[in-house]
């Protein structure tokens, strides 16, 4: 129960690490580091964008389960759930776009605060 906060906090703060392998081309802990890094400042906001693409992904394989059980109820179990568990892995990549998204996002937002404004002279 005591590590349960520190465990969503970490699940949070390296939500961006595999989109950090692939776009930014770094290994393990460089791509632990920079996920940290995006995160920063964010965690807020990242967390509730992750859990509501994965909560839009389970909603639809739920709302496409129903329609499948109301449509079509003489469909063996096994079918059903092959269908299902297609029909899942279809939807899924929807939530790691979104996560690649949410990765562009944290970086222009990071680039926007560590570029110095230009003086302007008159």
């Amino acid at each position: 129960v005591i590590g349960i906060p520190f465990g969503v906090w970490f699940l949070v703060r390296f939500q961006l690490m595999p989109q950090a392998i692939v776009v930014d081309d770094l290994n393990g802990r460089a791509a632990l580091r920079r996920s940290g890094e995006l995160v920063k400042g964010r965690w807020w906001h990242t967390a509730i964008m992750v859990a509501l693409f994965y909560l839009l992904v389970g909603l639809a394989r739920l709302v496409i389960s129903l329609v499948l059980l109301v449509a079509v109820p003489s469909l063996p179990w096994w079918l059903f759930a092959a269908v299902v568990t297609l029909v899942y892995a279809l939807i899924v990549p929807l939530a790691a776009i979104g996560q690649t998204l949410l990765f562009g996002d944290a970086v222009a937002e990071q680039r926007d605060r560590t570029e110095t404004p230009e003086l302007v002279t008159a």
